[in-house]
């Protein structure tokens, strides 16, 4: 008995040591900046556990068609700024040649990936900043930014994500009177800030098939994007709903509320309530053999 007990806490304590040392991401930041000129200036914080590998990387979906493209990626750490190889990352390098090296991959269906060393496992805050050129695009109505800021599939998926948009322009503010926000693939909240920026955040953990797709239409003026679109928001919105649970909020009618209130007293007195009075009301019909009325 005490041999079996011996083995187990053995056993306990090699899983605890596992699960301790499993890579995690706790935290996911991410700002997005928007210019004028449809470009964006996207800035992520990540706080994570790092066990395995050489790299981290981070995919993004195919652009092809979009006419979006990304450059200029940088990463620090602390006070330490990472060298960049531009879009020559070498994946074959070992940890130790890729640590403090960052760079971009393009991958031959049009995503592309930005990646970095991981140094040292254990605890790691990376800073990482990058531009997207022609992120906010021209629809025929409405101007929309609509982008996948974290990815399903992912081998640790964050255990909270937090999305910051907003504009580069002073005393431009996002809100209400301009625009439009929706979040899909989490369970969260999108909500605007009283700084003028919209606002995605996720409510528990993500799961391997969970992701972070923010949808925003603004009104034309904003931004004057050279990529247009030959379409309508309204497209892009019933493509970006398909396949999610999303149900959109529709405005309440006082009046029609008061009108269903009043139908539905008189179907519950008329069906159910009247004929319970009836059935309980003391019997009247006749009295010591008289019909009452005479």
């Amino acid at each position: 008995m005490k041999s079996f007990l011996k083995r187990a806490g053995l056993l306990l304590a090699l899983l605890s040591c596992f699960t301790a040392r499993a890579q995690t991401i706790n935290d996911l930041q991410i700002g997005v900046l928007l210019h004028r000129n449809g470009d964006a200036t996207v800035i992520q914080i990540w706080d994570c556990n790092v066990y395995k590998g050489t790299e981290w990387y981070v995919p993004i979906g195919s652009t092809r068609g979009f006419g979006m493209t990304l450059k200029d990626l940088e990463v620090t750490e602390g006070d330490k700024v990472y060298e960049s190889d531009g879009r020559h990352w070498n994946v074959n390098r070992t940890r130790e040649e890729k640590a403090f090296r960052c760079g971009i991959v393009d991958k031959s269906d049009g995503s592309m990936e930005l990646c970095w060393g991981v140094g040292e496992y254990g605890d790691h805050e990376y800073h990482a900043i990058y531009v997207m050129e022609r992120a906010v695009k021209t629809l025929s109505d409405y101007d929309m930014l609509h982008l996948q800021v974290v990815s399903d599939g992912l081998s640790a998926p964050p255990e909270h994500v937090r999305v910051e948009v907003r504009t580069a322009e002073e005393g431009v503010q996002l809100d209400t009177t301009n625009t439009r926000i929706w979040g899909f693939g989490y369970e969260g909240q999108a909500t605007f800030t009283e700084e003028g920026s919209a606002v995605f955040e996720t409510d528990q953990a993500l799961g391997t098939d969970d992701s972070v797709i923010v949808l925003l239409r603004f009104e034309k003026g904003l931004f004057i994007s050279p990529s247009v679109q030959d379409r309508s928001f309204q497209d892009v919105w019933e493509q970006a709903k398909r396949g999610s649970s999303f149900q959109e909020k529709k405005e309440e009618d006082p009046v029609a509320n008061a009108l269903a209130l009043i139908a539905t007293a008189l179907v519950m007195w008329f069906a159910f309530l009247r004929p319970l009075v009836k059935l309980f009301r003391p019997e009247k019909k006749l009295a010591l053999g008289f019909d009452p009325k005479k």
